[in-house]
């Protein structure tokens, strides 16, 4: 399995090696970076600067991973350890996609995309350069009209918030709407009543300065 900035190996009959390609990452991003996907992978552990040694029976790409509503409730809680471990070295996200995010064991989840890294200073996350703007980003930060630019660190729940909005939908065999689904004021509606849709509503809260990672 191999994307631009991550390839996947398997080197043995359960053991696979994850090499992390950051070259515009610094080496403070790019440990934490490593570091919070060891926290998500049982056993996981590094093998030099940028391999990560794990053992597991399947891996695959969220993007050709079916998930039901357990398996949804397990995304959520890996992907928001690791933000928060992130977080705890002052590094966050600025959005997140389908294909930046790894299924192991049909259990654990894990981003595996380095390329969407920002550093966090003063609790805002900082962009300093161009990026490439992933399909679940704030709706601040796609927008952001100049570089350097800085927002509330909390920003970045509104893409896991969508990305998880997204597999309920198709858990759910409903259709994302590319206007509603991706956009501004996401509709969700129709999750009311469950755990599901008070974190969605958390991480996509108007205000960005208001997102939690909360879901309970």
């Amino acid at each position: 399995m191999s994307l631009e900035n991550y390839t996947i190996h398997s080197i043995g009959k359960t053991t696979h090696s994850i090499v992390i390609k950051a070259p515009t990452n610094t080496d403070k991003q790019h440990n934490a970076f490593c570091d919070s996907i060891c926290q998500i992978l049982p056993g996981a552990y590094r093998d030099g600067a940028d391999n990560i040694i794990f053992v597991a029976h399947e891996v695959t790409p969220l993007s050709n991973a079916q998930l039901n509503t357990t398996q949804c409730s397990l995304l959520i809680q890996c992907l928001c350890k690791q933000l928060m471990y992130l977080e705890e070295a002052n590094i966050t996200i600025h959005g997140i996609d389908i294909h930046d995010v790894i299924v192991v064991d049909n259990t654990y989840t894990c981003i595996a995309n380095p390329e969407l890294m920002a550093d966090i200073h003063h609790n805002n996350m900082h962009i300093i350069s161009p990026i490439s703007k992933a399909r679940f980003t704030a709706p601040e930060i796609r927008y952001m009209r100049a570089i350097p630019a800085k927002f509330p660190r909390q920003s970045s729940y509104y893409g896991i918030g969508m990305l998880v909005l997204h597999w309920l939908r198709e858990a759910a065999q409903k259709p994302d709407n590319p206007q509603k689904g991706e956009s501004e004021s996401p509709s969700f509606s129709w999750l009311k009543g469950t755990k599901f849709y008070w974190f969605i509503k958390r991480c996509t809260d108007p205000d960005p300065s208001n997102r939690t990672l909360l879901f309970i």
